[in-house]
């Protein structure tokens, strides 16, 4: 909402009256209030991400054991799997996949600018890949912002035909950069793999790093010294990758 649409220039009188002190700052706060409405226009996500997460790496988090990926930082839980995704040619880190009590929880992170988000175009260009692939797609409001529950094409192993897969996409517009999650399995289900892996997410710091990027440049990842299970990616577009997702056990 603009300041200037609300608070129109008043009609010229003979005297000019002063406007007094508490009328200007009760002004100046519903125009700092405007100016906050038009910021999370432009930027999706928790309207509390900066007190609860997922924060920045310049911001105050909650005090816990994380695993180190470098631009990723994540909390994780006792007996969790940790899977990392690689390109085949150049063996960078371009994806964590999270699997706890049979749920999934893949987490990829982007460059963005200060001002505009990247979340309400990606999500936009995903369902229509889900669709044009067979799959159905729908936005949900939660306490994450804009989700896009999905059920997308997967091809099993051993199967001509392929089934449709229960998807539920997150996507977090921070400052200068961009988190997608994406939850299967048990995670899109009521139960505790679902509320769980949503609090990993909550818990998650970015560290984009202070080197210039362009928007939507993906953020490699760095394997920690105990390397876990990697698993190859096809080394395509990270932020349109279409509808198939591979069924991780």
């Amino acid at each position: 909402m603009s300041f200037f649409s609300r608070f129109r220039k008043a009609k010229p009188t003979d005297e000019q009256i002063e406007e007094p002190v508490s009328r200007r700052s009760a002004a100046a706060d519903e125009a700092a209030e405007a100016d906050a409405d038009d910021d999370f226009k432009a930027k999706e996500g928790p309207r509390d991400r900066a007190q609860n997460g997922p924060w920045d790496s310049s911001e105050k988090a909650s005090d816990v054991d994380r695993l180190d990926l470098g631009a990723l930082k994540i909390p994780v839980y006792d007996q969790m799997q940790v899977q990392l995704e690689q390109t085949e040619d150049t063996r960078e880190v371009v994806a964590v996949t999270l699997a706890h009590k049979g749920g999934n929880l893949q987490l990829q992170a982007f460059a963005a600018s200060k001002a505009e988000g990247l979340w309400s175009d990606v999500r936009s260009l995903t369902a229509d890949n889900i669709k044009q692939a067979g799959g159905v797609a729908a936005e949900r409001y939660t306490n994450f912002g804009m989700e896009l529950h999905a059920k997308v094409p997967v091809n099993h192993e051993g199967e001509d035909a392929s089934s449709l897969r229960p998807v539920h996409f997150i996507g977090i517009d921070g400052p200068r950069w961009f988190l997608r999650a994406a939850l299967t399995n048990a995670a899109v289900e009521e139960s505790p793999a679902r509320e769980e892996l949503r609090a990993v997410l909550r818990g998650v710091i970015v560290d984009r790093g202070e080197e210039a990027r362009p928007p939507r440049e993906l953020l490699m990842l760095t394997p920690p010294n105990a390397q876990p299970q990697a698993e190859e990616s096809d080394g395509g577009d990270p932020l349109n990758p279409g509808p198939t997702i591979a069924e991780v056990r």
